[in-house]
């Protein structure tokens, strides 16, 4: 399955993930082996990695195993059997092979979340405490969260072009954010000046940014030289249509889906 060259190794990426499925079964079932498994996973996953192809199959080859595409069908001989969607699941997040593929599964399943940035400003309600006890409301200052928020996107939106550009290092972007941290010398938790307010979208957006690179983006790049197009997109076949039936359909996943982007629900390490 991968001693030829990547074209013909990508041809049978799914009977190679039948038979990650069923080295899976192993791993999760027969304790006793559990070891010895995860050694020969390992070993083959870490042939693949070394491949000049292995990089963009690797991300492949764990999507189709996370999205729960390949593996025995039920009666009906259009849907796998819910014991091997687990089990590709299970191989993905045991992994760091696949650590790509995690993130790119983790902003999928959390884009329903993300909320319109006017939606949520306006359900934003500010009461201001009188007299210990008397909440009366206070003005949110909606304008000025949205001016805000759009500042920040902006300033992400600037700082990570550069870096994806070659027009900036990571090491100079971490530069740029403590000396701008500096500026705002002397501060105080308990009272915010107004240089120090007006500076907070565009340091947290800076600061989001280094997150990014940091943590994914080297595999953006390495997936963007793959891509399709123009390096945006990257075509998986997932080897089943919409109604679960084997075909030669195949997914579109645009290579930003495996950038870590801070989220409203994670904690930042």
């Amino acid at each position: 399955y991968l001693s030829d060259d990547g074209a013909s190794v990508e041809a049978k990426l799914k009977d190679f993930a039948l038979k990650l499925i069923l080295l899976g079964h192993i791993l999760d079932d027969l304790p006793r082996f559990k070891e010895w498994t995860i050694i020969k996973l390992n070993n083959l996953l870490d042939t693949c990695q070394e491949q000049p192809w292995g990089f963009t199959y690797l991300f492949k080859l764990g999507i189709v195993l996370g999205q729960g595409k390949v593996g025995n069908k039920d009666p009906s001989g259009k849907v796998v059997v819910a014991e091997d969607q687990r089990i590709g699941k299970v191989l993905v997040g045991e992994f760091r092979h696949f650590k790509d593929v995690n993130t790119h599964l983790w902003n999928m399943q959390t884009e329903v979340t993300q909320k319109d940035p006017n939606a949520t400003v306006n359900e934003i309600a500010s009461k201001l405490v009188k007299n210990g006890s008397v909440a009366v409301d206070a003005d949110v200052g909606r304008e000025l969260l949205l001016r805000g928020f759009q500042q920040y996107k902006a300033e992400y939106d600037k700082r990570f072009h550069q870096w994806n550009a070659g027009h900036m290092r990571q090491e100079d972007l971490a530069g740029e954010l403590i000396a701008q941290a500096k500026r705002l010398h002397p501060c105080s938790a308990d009272q915010w000046t107004k240089p120090v307010r007006d500076s907070i979208p565009s340091l947290l957006a800076g600061l989001a940014v280094y997150f990014t690179i940091s943590k994914s983006g080297e595999s953006y790049k390495r997936l963007l030289s793959a891509g399709s197009g123009h390096g945006q997109a990257v075509k998986i076949n997932t080897g089943s249509s919409a109604s679960g039936a084997s075909s030669n359909a195949a997914t579109t996943l645009k290579t930003e889906t495996v950038l870590q982007r801070p989220h409203n629900i994670q904690i930042l390490t």
